[in-house]
């Protein structure tokens, strides 16, 4: 079986620079909870388009509803994950433009920050080549992460 998952690269734009979105997981999940920072991704629901994965995910776990822009980064990363049942998730990956200021995070999360990009690409966790993550970056929301 496959499972079909989205994850989300917020950021938003401040006085003409970017800043990316990331996420403290809570300690509720025991695989999460130690590695750092990550950015939003979940499920997708039966009957939802990727993009309606994207803006549900992004509401239900910061409470944001101004999505100005939703860009697919036509990049999707295959994995088995432990919490998953060891299925193959595809996990579909989107950078997201938002104007928002005020943050609500659900149970999922314990504190975001929005970081520099320069930061974001340091701080972040990412399961995969960080150097990939900065030309991705680079090519979709148009700054220099280096």
């Amino acid at each position: 079986m496959i499972k079909k998952k989205i994850l989300a690269i917020v950021y938003r734009k401040r006085n003409d620079k970017e800043e990316i979105l990331a996420l403290r997981q809570n300690d509720k999940d025991e695989i999460q909870q130690s590695v750092g920072l990550y950015v939003i991704t979940g499920g997708v629901e039966e009957d939802e388009s990727l993009t309606e994965a994207v803006k549900r995910e992004i509401e239900e776990e910061t409470g944001m509803k101004n999505i100005i822009n939703i860009q697919d980064l036509n990049t999707v990363y295959e994995y088995k994950h432990p919490a998953e049942g060891n299925y193959l998730c595809q996990e579909h990956c989107f950078a997201v433009l938002v104007d928002e200021d005020v943050i609500q995070l659900n149970d999922e999360h314990t504190e975001y920050k929005w970081l520099a990009p320069e930061d974001f690409t340091r701080e972040i966790y990412w399961y995969s080549d960080k150097s990939a993550l900065s030309k991705l970056l680079n090519k979709f929301i148009r700054v220099d992460y280096n």
